[in-house]
């Protein structure tokens, strides 16, 4: 195909061509006359077009503002055309140290096209954060700009509506294609029995180890009963080995427990009454899942007791209904519901095996909101103490 070009060009464009294809190209001159000189030919070329990698960022600064808000700074002083168009930078986070930008979870949905970025999202702690660029048609850079050892401070809160550790909890919800081993989440095997190829004896590392894993696991909480509809925003941040996807699902109170699709977290505020977080890990070698800390932020109230012994105080908001077993409401009256309850400590008991069970959340005492408590001696038989109990929920 003839392209024909001024005799003081230096460059000439030829279009279109076709990603991977082979094209040879060659050039000869043509004087006033129309005599044409001897083509010089190039080397076969491949066109690499859209395939191409886009070139790396610089540099990722991350800065936590006063007010604890996180602004990061991508700094690339050379941005390919189709990242400016139609592409943009993904940033990853993990809690620790690594230098694997596959093993980090995107901090973000979809691909940023400006800098700064500020977010709320994370809980405070010490964290690797990483960018990469990404271009028009999905090609991400071969390198990651990355910022290690970032320690961060408590995010900008209203209030804490809710704050739940898994490990706390002992991991009730639904776990896919895992176990929980040492307060952890470990890959099942990939194999059985059948496929060990020698004697048991012979094997010193754990089942899981020597006939692989299985990839990706996940793992999914209980239904959290905020007690009434409520605006908040959702904060989840995971700890583990993979790369992790955190995703959450949400109904009103006249909607009931959810059962519909998980979708990505997101910064929004969302209405909802029952919560369901679901995260997975995946990893060719051994995904883990160690932690999974939620926080709902929200306009709430806080009621806190001290040295309240349950055999004998007396208040129109407790209500002792046998041996260690009674009911907390409300003491200021502006608690719209409990979303969360818990014993916080026992006064005077030594450092023997006192246990505490949250009965309900849904209780009353004199028609406000009251968490119902039974508390167990050593020996594991209901008995009063000395306690001290916080109550959360929605502000009236």
């Amino acid at each position: 195909q003839t392209r024909p070009a001024a005799g003081d060009d230096r460059e000439l464009l030829i279009t279109p061509v076709q990603d991977g294809a082979q094209y040879a190209v060659g050039v000869r001159s043509k004087n006033i006359a129309g005599a044409r000189s001897v083509a010089v030919a190039a080397p076969t070329h491949t066109v690499i077009g859209k395939t191409a990698k886009p070139g790396a960022p610089d540099q990722l600064l991350v800065e936590s503002l006063v007010d604890g808000t996180r602004r990061f700074v991508i700094v690339q002083n050379a941005v390919d055309a189709d990242v400016k168009s139609g592409g943009g930078w993904q940033i990853r986070y993990f809690l620790g140290d690594t230098s694997d930008f596959d093993a980090m979870t995107p901090l973000h949905d979809g691909l940023l096209t400006a800098s700064p970025y500020e977010t709320a999202q994370l809980a405070a702690g010490l964290y690797t954060f990483a960018v990469k660029a990404v271009d028009s048609s999905g090609n991400a850079s071969e390198a990651a700009a990355f910022a290690a050892n970032v320690i961060l401070d408590d995010p900008p809160l209203r209030n804490v509506l809710l704050r739940r550790l898994e490990t706390i909890e002992g991991w009730p919800g639904t776990r896919t294609d895992c176990f929980v081993d040492a307060n952890r989440l470990f890959a099942e095997s990939a194999g059985t029995w059948d496929d060990a190829t020698q004697p048991w004896d012979s094997y010193t590392a754990s089942w899981n180890t020597f006939l692989g894993n299985k990839s990706p696991i996940s793992y999914r909480t209980p239904v959290i009963d905020l007690g009434i509809d409520v605006g908040f925003a959702p904060l989840v941040t995971v700890e583990g080995t993979g790369a992790m996807t955190i995703t959450i699902r949400h109904a009103t109170s006249a909607e009931g427990p959810p059962a519909g699709a998980f979708g990505p977290v997101g910064t929004a505020e969302i209405l909802a009454r029952y919560v369901q977080v679901e995260v997975t890990a995946a990893d060719p070698g051994a995904p883990t899942i160690d932690e999974i800390t939620t926080v709902f932020d929200a306009q709430g109230r806080v009621d806190r007791y001290q040295d309240i012994n349950t055999l004998s105080f007396a208040a129109p908001y407790f209500q002792r209904l046998a041996p260690g077993h009674f009911r907390m409401a409300t003491k200021s009256q502006e608690l719209a519901a409990i979303s969360q309850a818990q014993i916080i400590a026992f006064q005077n008991v030594g450092s023997g095996g006192w246990s505490s069970e949250v009965v309900s959340k849904a209780a009353t005492v004199g028609g406000q909101p009251a968490a119902e408590f039974k508390l167990y001696n050593p020996a594991g038989a209901p008995a009063d103490a000395t306690v001290d109990i916080e109550l959360r929920g929605p502000k009236s």
